[in-house]
């Protein structure tokens, strides 16, 4: 009986294979499906786990592919997001420790440890949070007029400087954000 069901499972899988349909045609999953185990991770997602499998061709990793969502621990960081933590875990590499990130978007007044394109910062200090050993972590600001920060980002100017102890050793400038 044993012999005949693997005969009859070849035969399905054949005919899956010719139709298309097998799943050895896996493809990534579509970005906002959460929780799904994929051959590829598509732009936009992240993934929280990684497993050896025969079901993306030969023997290769598939990923357990999510939408990114703030305070998700992940395998990577998605573009347009930053991260507020890191830490070594395993589920992100099948035979060593590596690196998951606690996700975040950015928001004024919280502790990152990047700061993105069209972004600033009012505060940098030296943490454990980001990685291993001492990192910068900085306090995001979010860009409008009449905002003191570090730097202005691209396509921002300024109408007014000072000297400051926030934005790094010692004592460096501040700028008084201005977008017309």
């Amino acid at each position: 009986m044993s012999s005949c069901r693997r005969l009859l499972g070849f035969a399905f899988g054949v005919v899956l294979l010719a139709l298309g349909l097998a799943p050895a045609t896996a493809s990534a999953a579509p970005a906002g499906i959460s929780g799904v185990w994929a051959c590829s991770v598509p732009a936009g997602s992240t993934h929280t786990g990684v497993r050896l499998s025969s079901n993306c061709g030969g023997f290769s990793y598939e990923y357990n592919v999510t939408a990114p969502s703030n305070g998700l621990w992940a395998c990577t960081v998605p573009s347009g997001w930053s991260y507020t933590g890191a830490r070594q875990g395993s589920n992100c590499n099948t035979s060593s420790l590596s690196w998951e990130y606690n996700l975040s978007t950015p928001s004024t007044g919280t502790w990152m440890c990047t700061v993105l394109s069209g972004h600033t910062y009012y505060g940098v200090r030296q943490g454990t949070n980001c990685g291993s050993g001492l990192t910068y972590e900085y306090k995001i600001v979010i860009p409008v007029n009449g905002v003191w920060a570090c730097y202005p980002p691209t396509g921002w100017s300024y109408t007014a400087t000072r000297q400051g102890s926030n934005c790094g050793s010692g004592f460096t400038y501040e700028y008084l954000l201005f977008k017309p």
